[in-house]
């Protein structure tokens, strides 16, 4: 079975945040009373974590009250032989501080308060987090980001591309803050008109993306970075937005959100002007045909000769355009969470416009795509277009629709996407490992080295996928599909290095008929030697000078070769000719 290693899984959205005890030396003050014991039901500690329970004993005084970390008191009470608190308030150095029979207060005890997102059950799904965490987290360090210097500025990101950033970042919120660099980098390099780069490309291949890219200027070097824009997405501009939604609630930090509403509404303004991603006949996103949300686009005739790498470049005049719902739903739900973060800072004005530009995406796209059981993965702007790739188009089942499902979309739309993927599942090709797929079934031709069928993007299983199938059933009334999606994909990775992959094989297609042999006799088109033995009819050994690189030892007449019969031509009975060759000299 083929697999490609995976680097994001956006599993961690399908987990419940629970906290850990990480231990840390606190320093010992001079006016803490070391005889006082902080204990809880088993042990002394300097550490908790939020919601234990801890007890002291042996001081005398009136009273204690419990400050967190921001100095803000979370427990008062009465002083006893025993006295017991639930640790809450700000993570940090706590302190317990009574007052003493003359109204005198002092600090008697210090503990450190520290939580770290984790599952530990003793057991299987101790084991199932930690593999999903290492998936995630790159560096393995905890913080799962690498650097990036740019115009004299140190930043963190989990990966350099919009996309790849975000979607780690649904996991890695749990434990980094490092996803909001990203945004940081990709505001302050926002095109003009609004359009966010895809990824930061370092200086190889600078001259590569410089020359595709300058008609359209979709690659451009600022700073001591190139950053490119790949011609055929049309998702970094809602996926900016999604970042600076999910970064915000993850960390509450409402300057930093406002500092960048400016450049969200740029981006998703700039969607809907510009005529490469904007369908005027349709009113929806567009894009050049792909498979889902990927960057190469269909090779056939209908894709226009506009350059090197024709099938990873688009020209707004030439090029057929169509719908990937998968662009819409997620463009609708940056509409919705621009809004929100609008609304929150007093501009309900411009809240509404993007609220309302939301719903009435949704609308157009149902009444396009939605087909009763999921979104119709593609369709063509000119309806002259019918495209020979092979499968029923209308039949396939795009890995969006599983992003989908935490996507705005109704409930009913929901249960339907989530029935179909059990329908899948249990109809399964011989040898998939999960109905999980980037598209099924696959593409039997159009997308040139992209096109192996049941590998990769095309009817590949993405080991990307079950985390936002899990989510969505999780949260529409199928727990126990949401339990069994992630304990499959569990069981997939133990299987296979104990990690999860990128792709797998989809299915395993049965073996060829043993094919059978006949030889063809090719002394008269033959035109080389086996060697450099010399015949000035016969052209000189492949060019070549390198003595011994030939095949002067090659036995003639009939022989067997891996089982085959070959009949090969004896050069000195045939005017010193036995091979044809072919070049494109």
């Amino acid at each position: 079975m083929k697999k490609y290693l995976l680097i994001i899984i956006p599993i961690f959205t399908c987990f419940l945040s629970v906290s850990q005890l990480k231990s840390q030396p606190v320093s010992v003050e001079e006016n803490r009373i070391s005889a006082v014991q902080l204990f809880n039901s088993t042990n002394s500690i300097t550490t908790a974590k939020p919601l234990d329970q801890l007890n002291f004993s042996g001081i005398a005084g009136k009273s204690f009250q419990v400050l967190d970390a921001s100095g803000k008191v979370y427990t008062t009470a009465t002083l006893k032989p025993l006295n017991t608190f639930t640790v809450a308030g700000a993570l940090g150095k706590h302190s317990i501080m009574i007052t003493d029979t003359k109204g005198k207060k002092k600090t008697i005890k210090t503990f450190t308060v520290n939580a770290v997102t984790t599952i530990d059950d003793g057991g299987y799904y101790k084991q199932m987090f930690d593999m999903y965490y290492k998936g995630m987290n790159r560096d393995g360090d905890g913080e799962g980001a690498f650097p990036i210097k740019w115009n004299g500025n140190q930043y963190h990101v989990f990966v350099p591309w919009v996309l790849d950033n975000y979607h780690t970042m649904k996991g890695m919120q749990y434990f980094s803050p490092a996803g909001k660099d990203l945004v940081d980098i990709m505001r302050q390099a926002q095109r003009d008109d609004g359009m966010i780069y895809s990824f930061i490309q370092y200086q190889r291949n600078a001259d590569y993306f410089l020359t595709r890219d300058k008609k359209y200027g979709y690659t451009k070097i600022i700073g001591d970075k190139i950053f490119v824009r790949q011609p055929t997405e049309n998702h970094p501009e809602y996926l900016f937005v999604n970042t600076i939604y999910d970064c915000w609630k993850a960390a509450a930090n409402d300057e930093w959100m406002k500092q960048n509403l400016s450049a969200a509404s740029k981006a998703l303004n700039y969607t809907i002007n510009d005529p490469a991603r904007w369908s005027n006949r349709f009113q929806l996103l567009k894009r050049v045909y792909t498979i889902d949300s990927w960057d190469f686009g269909v090779e056939d005739e209908y894709t226009p000769d506009i350059g090197m790498s024709s099938g990873m470049i688009i020209d707004k005049d030439k090029s057929k355009f169509g719908v990937f719902f998968g662009d819409n739903t997620g463009y609708v739900t940056a509409c919705y969470q621009l809004a929100e973060m609008l609304d929150y800072s007093g501009d309900t004005l411009a809240a509404i416009i993007y609220r309302k530009r939301g719903d009435d995406i949704k609308e157009r796209l149902n009444k396009l795509a939605w087909n009763g059981k999921f979104f119709t993965h593609f369709i063509d702007e000119d309806s002259t277009v019918i495209r020979k790739l092979g499968v029923d188009e209308k039949s396939q089942i795009a890995q969006s629709n599983a992003y989908s499902l935490n996507r705005n979309i109704s409930a009913n739309q929901s249960k339907a996407i989530i029935e179909t993927y059990l329908n899948l599942k249990n109809n399964l090709p011989v040898g998939s490992p999960g109905e999980w797929y980037a598209i099924y079934p696959p593409f039997q031709k159009g997308f040139g080295s992209h096109q192996e069928i049941w590998q990769y993007m095309n009817g590949g299983v993405g080991g990307h996928v079950p985390g936002e199938l899990a989510r969505g059933a999780f949260e529409n009334g199928y727990e126990k599909y949401g339990v069994d999606i992630l304990n499959r994909l569990f069981e997939l990775g133990k299987k296979y290095d104990n990690k999860v992959y990128f792709a797998y094989t989809g299915a395993v297609l049965p073996p060829p008929a043993k094919p059978t042999y006949k030889s063809l006799n090719i002394a008269a088109l033959a035109n080389m030697d086996f060697w450099d033995k010399g015949s000035t009819e016969s052209k000189p050994w492949m060019f070549t000078e390198k003595s011994g690189d030939d095949l002067r030892n090659l036995p003639t007449g009939n022989q067997q070769f891996a089982g085959i019969s070959f009949n090969i031509i004896d050069p000195e009975k045939n005017s010193r000719k036995a091979v044809l060759a072919v070049a494109n000299r």
